[in-house]
């Protein structure tokens, strides 16, 4: 806990204290917190002992006066959370919306609740595809580089204002280096010239081939809809081929060479990681 929130631990003066939420759970309640939004809840300074070590322990507390602790935890958070404070058999997050997860990823993080910060990890990893902001924000914040690399490339068609909002400062700035790597990958894929393949007459090209030239290169110049998929682009020439070069068969190779030479382009240079702008 922080020194601001150690700060928020006053003696619980009450004619009832609240009674723990957990089914069947006969401790006794000599911790009350607070919810953010003004919910108590009935704690256990031993069960906090044991499986958290962001909480004062037991020895500090003054026997027969309960303290009351103002968490920045909204209750349905914190309620989950005090689920993973008891021995037994805990809940399945699949069945929690990504918002509660989320939320209660931060608070193992915080009180640093190890039984349930693993299993918090993997949910959010889960959830990369749907949330890859929010997870990055995670990853980037508790240091799992394997998971922030795997969600930045997720995030490439954001504004770097949404990104500032989302990250801290070195955060930020090393997504903005990153983008700026990615993009120049992109352009020095889409810059390999297609060979040419002469046709009867000595003719470079159909009639079809420069709408086709262009329509690949629109698609993926400077767009950032499409930064994150530019590994895609040889999958990309293929799938338009034989709309729009399906009557010539020198186009066609030309083509499927060009895509070739980006393929090759592509691995010889490899996107960087996240990571390693941090």
């Amino acid at each position: 806990m922080t020194d601001a929130e150690n700060k928020q631990i006053v003696p619980f003066v009450a004619q009832k204290l609240p009674v723990c939420q957990i089914p069947d759970c006969k401790l006794v309640v000599d911790v009350v917190f607070r919810s953010s939004d003004g919910s108590l809840c009935g704690a256990h300074a031993k069960t906090l002992e044991i499986f958290a070590e962001g909480f004062p322990p037991a020895s500090l507390l003054k026997e027969n006066e309960p303290e009351v602790v103002q968490l920045t935890e909204d209750s349905k958070t914190l309620e989950l959370l005090l689920q993973y404070l008891h021995a037994g058999r805990h809940p399945a997050l699949s069945s929690y919306a990504f918002p509660t997860v989320a939320s209660l990823a931060e608070a193992v993080e915080k009180y640093q609740v190890y039984g349930a910060i693993e299993l918090c990890k993997v949910r959010m990893e889960l959830s990369v595809q749907n949330h890859s902001l929010e997870v990055l924000a995670y990853a980037v914040k508790h240091n799992y580089r394997q998971l922030a690399n795997q969600a930045a490339p997720l995030t490439l068609k954001k504004s770097f204002q949404t990104i500032r909002r989302a990250l801290p400062v070195n955060g930020a700035l090393a997504w903005a280096q990153y983008r700026d790597e990615c993009m120049e990958l992109m352009r020095k894929a889409i810059n390999v010239s297609p060979p040419v393949i002469l046709h009867k007459g000595g003719r470079a090209s159909c009639e079809e081939w420069p709408e086709f030239y262009m329509l690949v290169r629109d698609n993926f110049t400077g767009n950032l809809d499409n930064l994150e998929d530019y590994r895609e682009m040889p999958h990309f020439i293929e799938a338009k081929i034989d709309k729009y070069l399906g009557e010539c068969k020198n186009c066609q190779r030309r083509a499927q060479n060009w895509s070739g030479a980006i393929s090759r382009q592509i691995l010889h240079e490899h996107a960087p990681d996240f990571t390693s702008c941090l």
